[in-house]
């Protein structure tokens, strides 16, 4: 992997504006035993006893993530004009689940990009290798979750799939701002939930396209800072949503309450819309909210409003926003 060139101007000036972490949200250093996101001992004993929950009193329901896929498979097809079937497909930050990449290797040739060492089953090899490169905590979090869940939670998704086998992805590690994949390999590069953790997305975003094929598509879903659960604390992801008032990190008043479990840049939809109109000139963008506009839309009342009067509604109820094109024949 070589060192990435430095952003050209335009890539830059798509990240003026962009807040500073604070000391609580800095980001790790991106070396050996590091990872974006800070699995201390009491964060991953709270996701194990998520972990459990899920096992033995609350089975998970893939029938919900199984229909957003097939929404996102759906404008896929749209944009490339052909069903997504025999492609090489690159997913940036799947996460331990591998969910997607499971759904997209139905039909696909699937290669898992991550910062984190992945593992499928209680491979030794694959936990020493977690161990050096992410870290105990991440390790420890990791193979509890496994054993609780892991094999049980992808049976059912398989089976939900209509999947005799489980489709297994090649695995790369690395920094995708700085370890970039290899040039013109993929016809679909992916990625959900990932570009907010970036240090810098000029440059993860020109790895990603420097990794498309001529015409290759590439469908960026981000998770918006400025949503109600943007700030990422691990309890709003673990059945505890409840004990944050709504837009807590946005909020002078309830900021000290927030713990963020990884590092965020903290970008806003607009920096986010002058990065792919600068880089992807004629790509799609849209706006997932989900029920957000009709359940938290009229929570916000004549105090709340005030507080948020940074914010414009589109942001704070937007959940993901989502860019989709193609690279562009003048791209290298």
């Amino acid at each position: 992997m070589t060192d990435p060139q430095r952003a050209t101007a335009p890539e830059t000036a798509a990240t003026e504006g962009a807040s500073r972490p604070s000391a609580a949200n800095r980001h790790y250093d991106s070396g050996p035993g590091r990872t974006y996101a800070s699995f201390g001992v009491a964060r991953a004993l709270r996701q194990i006893r998520h972990a459990i929950r899920r096992r033995f009193f609350e089975p998970p329901d893939y029938q919900p993530l199984i229909d957003h896929l097939r929404e996102a498979e759906a404008r896929m097809t749209k944009a490339l004009g052909r069903p997504v079937s025999d492609l090489d497909v690159l997913e940036i930050g799947p996460g331990q689940d591998l969910a997607r990449a499971i759904f997209f290797g139905r039909s696909n040739r699937v290669t898992a990009f991550d910062h984190d060492v992945i593992a499928i089953g209680l491979d030794p090899g694959r936990y020493r290798q977690m161990l050096a490169r992410n870290g105990l905590a991440r390790c420890l979090k990791s193979a509890a979750n496994e054993v609780l869940i892991g094999h049980y939670a992808r049976t059912r998704y398989v089976r939900l799939l209509g999947l005799s086998s489980l489709p297994r992805p090649q695995f790369l590690e690395g920094d995708i701002c700085s370890d970039a994949p290899p040039e013109k390999s993929f016809d679909l590069a992916m990625t959900w939930s990932a570009f907010e953790h970036f240090a810098d997305p000029a440059q993860a975003l020109k790895n990603i396209l420097a990794s498309l094929r001529p015409c290759g598509l590439f469908y960026v879903s981000i998770h918006l800072w400025t949503c109600n659960n943007g700030h990422h604390d691990i309890r709003s992801f673990t059945g505890q949503a409840d004990a944050l008032p709504l837009w807590a990190h946005l909020r002078r008043s309830t900021q000290h309450l927030v713990r963020p479990s990884a590092y965020l840049n903290r970008w806003r939809l607009q920096q986010w819309r002058e990065l792919f109109s600068q880089m992807c000139p004629g790509h799609t963008e849209i706006l997932d909210q989900y029920e957000h506009p009709e359940v938290l839309g009229p929570r916000i009342d004549a105090n709340l409003a005030r507080e948020l009067a940074d914010y414009g509604r589109e942001e704070l109820l937007t959940v993901n926003a989502v860019f989709i094109g193609t690279k562009s024949k003048y791209q290298r």
